[in-house]
């Protein structure tokens, strides 16, 4: 029987497993023996959660006032705007949080990344069917949330509050289909046999594709060793279309990566419209053709 080991930030109740519910750090993997399983929620969901417990159980009785009060009088979009000037940090991506405290998505994807198994919150009972049953899950009582971020997805707030976190949850469904497609074998078999060249050379950048139109691309990337400013190159359909270098100052992602310039962003803007949602399209980092990864908003040009 397998021995397995929860990394439980959701208030579940576990059995039969081990558990830690502390901000990931490398020493918890140490043991070899334990398949590492790691509980990710939709962004939305879980801000909703945690909103809700902080209301109930965190905030002092004059904030809590401030924000009910708050909730009554002003519609959803306004209170995104009010609410995002409080700079509650508690309530900013909570999950990339969870996986590095400094909040830098990069490094937040890497530790993912050293989980054997990375379940959706809703797939728990699928999982636990499959792969543990001898392991007890219950999920705490559904809240009724006093407010709901998922009903304003389309908000420009939501960039403040879980921007990060779209990206991460992104990252986590495409681990865990891996895993799926091969009869839900632990990552850390599936990752033996990637190319350690590559994964040594990827480490050095940290970036991903923001948004794509049918005339732009726009996005951030910088080098984490030395700050130079990479050169990317567009390709559709296999083909060079541009060539763009990250020297844009994006202070936004700047002051999370304590990046020294803020100069890591890229766009690429044509007279005509360029791509279609069929197309294939890759942007990579030069010389070492390394492929930049896609946002949830650039995907979403693909499925328009």
């Amino acid at each position: 029987m397998n021995k397995f080991k929860f990394f439980n930030f959701h208030d579940l109740q576990i059995k039969n497993a081990l558990v830690f519910n502390q901000p990931v750090n490398k020493s918890d993997f140490t043991d070899t023996d334990s398949l590492n399983v790691v509980l990710m929620r939709n962004p939305y969901d879980y801000f909703e959660y945690l909103f809700n417990y902080y209301l109930d159980n965190k905030m002092s009785q004059r904030l809590k006032n401030e924000v009910i009060m708050s909730l009554k009088t002003l519609d959803e979009e306004a209170f995104l705007e009010w609410f995002s000037t409080l700079n509650y940090i508690p309530l900013t991506n909570p999950q990339t949080f969870q996986l590095d405290i400094r909040k830098r998505l990069g490094n937040a994807i890497e530790n993912l990344k050293m989980f054997d198994y990375i379940v959706p919150y809703e797939k728990i009972d699928n999982f636990i069917q499959l792969v543990a049953p001898h392991i007890s899950i219950q999920k705490s009582p559904k809240n009724q949330y006093s407010f709901s971020l998922s009903q304003t997805n389309k908000s420009s707030y939501i960039k403040i509050f879980v921007e990060k976190d779209l990206q991460l949850y992104q990252e986590a469904l495409e681990l865990r289909d891996r895993c799926k497609t091969s009869d839900f074998k632990p990552l850390r078999d599936l990752t033996k046999k990637y190319d350690l060249a590559t994964q040594i050379n990827t480490s050095k950048y940290e970036g991903i594709v923001d948004i794509i139109k049918s005339n732009m691309v726009r996005g951030w990337t910088y080098n984490k060793e030395t700050f130079e400013i990479p050169t990317l190159s567009i390709y559709k359909n296999g083909i060079l279309v541009a060539t763009a270098k990250a020297d844009m100052v994006r202070r936004d992602i700047g002051q999370f990566i304590k990046h020294p310039s803020n100069k890591c962003g890229f766009e690429a803007i044509f007279e005509e419209d360029m791509f279609l949602p069929t197309d294939t399209i890759e942007i990579k980092i030069i010389p070492d053709n390394i492929p930049l990864k896609m946002g949830i908003y650039a995907l979403a040009f693909f499925q328009s």
